[in-house]
């Protein structure tokens, strides 16, 4: 009994001690987000490669319907088919994801009307330029019109096998913003070999989705040096291609 309670009071006196050194330890720095890659917000001219009418000019998401816009924001407008052309860098360049790579792809979107069931808003590869075949594509945000809506898409080919050939696997969400109606914020993040890792973010807000084609998979992308482009791909059809207002494109 004697010796339980000396523990006792032993460990009220540590308690007591931890109590007053714990209010002078440093207090730990919130984790630091990575930059992005890449973003294009439109507030001036791209010196990037167009093909079609494409425009600077138009109204982008401004204050104070939109908070943490300048009330005269500026917005890239596509008249379908237009695009913009962004060249790969290198072998492994910062546009290149593989298996274990991270990737969110975000933008504001306003689309005026729909070319076909899908454009697309960026992506690497399927072009069809410079000799690149159309089943080259490494990743891609999209929209997709499906039953009166217009949901988030994300698309990628996976790289052909020894015993399995290649195939493409499309994530689509099952809720989605109305074409014409106003700016719309959309995300899609995923860690490639972890299909598990889809998330797809309307306006703020998470929503749900499901792997339509080709299934989910652990499978590596193609990777290859074909480029990126905002707006359209896929030889520039205009069935694939956006019609009307983008900006801030991460």
């Amino acid at each position: 009994m004697i010796m339980r309670m000396q523990w006792t009071v032993s460990m009220l006196l540590a308690c007591m001690f931890l109590l007053q050194i714990v209010p002078t330890l440093p207090a730990a720095e919130p984790a630091k987000q990575p930059p992005p890659v890449a973003r294009w917000t439109f507030d001036k001219e791209s010196t990037d490669k167009s093909l079609g009418e494409v425009r600077f000019d138009g109204k982008g998401p401004r204050a104070p319907v939109y908070p943490g816009f300048s009330p005269d924001n500026r917005a890239l407008v596509l008249d379908a088919p237009a695009w913009l052309s962004i060249a790969d860098e290198q072998e492994g360049s910062r546009f290149d994801f593989d298996n274990g790579d991270a990737i969110t792809l975000e933008a504001w979107v306003k689309p005026a009307s729909f070319t076909g069931q899908h454009v697309y808003i960026i992506s690497k590869g399927r072009t069809e330029s410079q000799g690149a075949r159309g089943l080259n594509q490494n990743w891609a945000l999209r929209l997709r019109k499906q039953k009166g809506l217009v949901a988030l898409n994300f698309l990628f080919r996976s790289r052909a096998g020894a015993e399995m050939p290649g195939d493409w696997h499309r994530w689509t969400s099952t809720t989605g913003l109305t074409a014409g109606s106003r700016w719309h914020h959309i995300a899609i993040s995923y860690q490639f070999g972890k299909p598990e890792s889809i998330r797809g973010y309307l306006d703020g807000k998470q929503v749900k989705g499901v792997w339509d084609m080709g299934g989910a998979t652990t499978r590596a992308p193609v990777v290859d040096n074909d480029e990126v482009r905002i707006g359209s791909a896929y030889g520039g059809e205009r069935s694939v291609s956006f019609h009307g207002s983008l900006d801030e494109i991460d």
